[in-house]
C-alpha cells in the first residue's frame, strides 16, 4: 500500500468516529489495517526498560494535556500493542492517557526462547514482576486522578498478581475474558499439571503442545477466537506485514507455568479484593473456562460483576460489530461513570 493513501483513509475513519462509538467493520480492510498501524505509531511514543535480569521490555503510550487519567492495559498470550491499534483508535478521544506493554516473550520485547513464535516463559510470576517495575516506572510517579486497568485473556490472571501487590493503586478493573482457568477439556487441572510435570522432567519445557499450530488459520476451527472473519483477517495481514510481532501456541513449559499460577491465584483470591472488577464473558470460549471468572466473584461479593456475553468467542474486542459496539459502549460507561 503506498503510503500517500494513509492520510484519506485515516480522515475517513476520524469522520466515522464518536466518543463512545466504535469503527465499523465496513471500513476495514488491508489498506485500513495499514492505516491504523500509521496513526498507532504516529501518536504513541515507543520506550523500553530493562529488567533486572536483563530482558528488554518495549512499550507505548499515548500522552495527552491535561487528562482526566490513566488507562493501563495488559494483553493475553501471544499478543502485542500493533493488535490493538484498532482499539486505541477507538478511544484515543476518550480524554485519557494510554500504556501499553509488550510482556516479555511477546511483541517487541525480548524473546525466552530460540524458538521466538512459541510462548515460553519459567515462571508466571515474572509477569507480575515486569508489570510492577512498569508501573513503578511510569505511574506512581504521576498523580492522575483515575486509574483504570483494562485487561484481556492472560492478562487478567496478571492483574490479580498486581491488585495484590497494589491492592489500592487502580480506581477499577475492566476484564476481557480473563484466564482465571485454562479449558482443560475433559481433563481436571490437576491431570494436566501432572501430565505437563512429567513433559517437564523430560526437558520438553520449550516445546509445544501436542497438536498446537504455529499460524492460526481462517476458515476452519482451527481458529475459534472471533466470529469476525474481517477482524481476523485484518489480523492475518498485520502479522504478514510484521512477522516477528508473532508468538503463537503456547509450549509445555508455558503452560506448566500458566496452570499452577492460575491454580494457586484462585485459592489465594478469596474476599481479597478491595478494587472493582468488571468481567466481560465470552459465551463461546474456548480458550478459558468461565467457571474460574465465576469463582472469583463468588469469592469476592461487592467487589466483582460479570456481564455474559452469549454468543462472543474468546476475543470480544475483535468481535463482530453487533457484539463489538456493546463492549465499547460498555468499557467507555465503566471508565466514565
Amino acid at each position: 500500500m503506498k503510503k500517500n493513501l494513509v492520510i484519506p483513509l485515516l480522515v475517513g475513519l476520524l469522520l466515522n468516529q464518536s466518543t463512545a462509538n466504535a469503527i465499523s467493520e465496513n471500513l476495514l480492510n488491508s489498506n485500513t489495517s495499514f492505516a491504523l498501524s500509521h496513526w498507532f505509531e504516529s501518536h504513541f511514543t515507543k520506550q523500553s526498560f530493562k529488567t533486572k535480569e536483563g530482558v528488554n521490555l518495549v512499550y507505548k503510550k499515548l500522552t495527552i494535556s491535561n487528562p482526566k487519567g490513566a488507562l493501563f492495559f495488559i494483553h493475553g498470550k501471544s499478543e502485542f500493542s500493533y493488535k490493538y491499534a484498532e482499539l486505541f483508535f477507538d478511544i484515543s478521544n476518550w480524554g485519557y492517557d494510554i500504556y501499553f506493554m509488550d510482556q516479555r516473550g511477546f511483541g517487541e520485547s525480548d524473546r525466552l526462547s530460540d524458538k521466538t513464535q512459541k510462548a515460553y516463559v519459567d515462571n508466571f510470576g515474572k509477569y507480575v514482576d515486569d508489570y510492577d517495575s512498569f508501573i513503578k516506572k511510569e505511574l506512581l510517579n504521576k498523580k492522575y486522578t483515575k486509574k483504570i486497568l483494562i485487561t484481556h485473556s492472560m492478562g487478567g490472571a496478571v492483574a490479580l498478581g498486581i491488585l495484590e501487590r497494589y491492592p489500592n493503586l487502580f480506581n477499577k478493573v475492566f476484564m476481557s475474558a480473563p484466564m482465571f482457568k485454562i479449558n482443560t477439556l475433559s481433563y481436571s487441572d490437576s491431570q494436566v499439571i501432572l501430565f505437563l510435570t512429567s513433559l517437564m522432567l523430560l526437558g520438553k519445557a520449550k516445546e509445544s503442545l501436542p497438536t498446537i499450530k504455529e499460524i492460526p488459520k481462517i476458515g476452519g476451527k482451527e481458529y475459534q477466537l472471533t466470529s469476525s472473519k474481517i477482524r481476523f483477517s485484518s489480523y492475518l495481514e498485520l502479522i504478514k506485514r510484521r512477522p516477528e510481532l508473532m508468538a503463537g501456541g503456547a509450549t509445555i513449559g508455558w503452560s506448566f507455568e500458566a496452570l499452577n499460577y492460575i491454580w494457586d491465584l484462585r485459592r489465594r483470591s478469596i474476599n481479597t479484593l478491595t478494587t472493582p472488577i468488571l468481567i466481560l464473558q465470552a459465551g463461546r470460549d474456548v480458550v478459558v473456562d468461565f467457571r474460574g471468572q465465576d469463582e472469583i466473584c463468588q469469592n469476592n461479593p461487592g467487589y466483582c460483576k460479570i456481564i455474559k456475553f452469549p454468543e462472543s468467542y474468546h476475543e470480544l474486542f475483535f468481535e463482530k460489530d453487533e457484539i463489538r459496539n456493546q463492549v465499547i459502549k460498555i468499557l467507555y460507561d465503566y471508565v466514565e461513570s
